[in-house]
């Protein structure tokens, strides 16, 4: 029987990725629940793979391509994603608590949605389905519908451009994601 590459790469590093990986890649593999937390994946290729459930916790994805990746129940908590791509890839269930999300590409995302330049910031806001309702993550912020409009009515008000534009945000992807 032939073994995946998850197998085989769990066999070398038992106890995770870590490490320098950057530039590598690992297009089309089989990285289920692989552990990289902490490592160096800047400029890394993982378009089309499976990386359901993998943990990407504290890691440098600078550039990384994520493109068509299946990436459900993946953490990217504390992870720098500067001008990652996420072109196509199924973000389903996905956490980012902590992570710094900047000038990323997330074109024909499944089972999310990015809106960028928002706010008075011009940050991205990203909204990713749960099975228990709508995440929203900005800036440093990572919640849920309530904790989020809870949040932009505290910073922005009711009625402020910026507030307006949230709340008009928030029933987009009320509609979009369901």
């Amino acid at each position: 029987m032939q073994k995946s590459a998850r197998d085989i790469i769990r066999e070398k590093y038992p106890t995770g990725l870590r490490g320098n990986w950057r530039g590598a890649n690992l297009s089309r593999m089989k990285l289920s629940g692989a552990r990289f937390a902490g490592s160096n994946l800047g400029r890394v290729s993982f378009k089309r793979s499976d990386l359901s459930y993998a943990n990407f916790s504290r890691c440098d994805l600078t550039r990384a391509k994520f493109d068509h990746a299946d990436l459900t129940g993946a953490s990217f908590g504390d992870a720098t994603l500067r001008y990652a791509s996420f072109d196509g890839a199924n973000l389903a269930d996905t956490w980012w608590i902590g992570a710094r999300i900047s000038k990323a590409n997330f074109n024909g995302i499944k089972n999310a949605i990015a809106f960028p330049n928002v706010g008075s910031r011009r940050a991205t806001l990203l909204v990713v389905k749960h099975d228990t309702g709508l995440c929203f993550k900005t800036g440093c912020f990572w919640g849920n519908i309530d904790e989020f409009y809870a949040a932009v009515l505290e910073t922005h008000g009711i009625f402020s451009p910026y507030g307006w534009q949230y709340r008009c945000l928030i029933l987009c992807a009320k509609v979009a994601l369901g």
